[in-house]
């Protein structure tokens, strides 16, 4: 009666631990799926961000393009970890238009890596 016992216990050791393994590599990939969702995001946002940048781009080039003195690109820091403030502005066309096409760069840089850690 014993061995029937034994062997009855050892079947449930083993299902209990197939569970446990099951239960493990599920985790895994769940993991793993949320770490993809994150980069598919952060992709989507910058390919947002890079298709507004375009737009200004675009309009800073044509003729008929909105007021240039309005354009600017402001620097806030909360240096002193209250709140933010303003600590340097650019307003200079050419300077703007470089940093814009810089960043787009980048974003290019960002997506193409993304996109290799998505595919690979």
């Amino acid at each position: 009666m014993s061995t029937k016992k034994t062997a009855t216990e050892n079947g449930a050791t083993i299902i209990e631990m197939n569970a446990n393994s099951i239960v493990e590599k599920l985790n895994v990939q769940l993991a793993e799926i949320t770490r993809k969702k994150k980069l598919v995001d952060d992709r989507a946002i910058f390919l947002t961000k890079k298709g507004a940048l375009e737009e200004i781009v675009k309009e800073l080039k044509s003729e008929n393009g909105f007021d240039q003195s309005k354009i600017k690109i402001s620097i806030y820091a909360s240096l002193n970890g209250y709140r933010e403030e303003e600590k340097a502005t650019i307003s200079n066309q050419e300077l703007i238009l470089y940093f814009i096409e810089l960043l787009t760069v980048k974003i290019d840089e960002f997506v193409e890596k993304i996109e290799t850690d998505l595919i690979g």
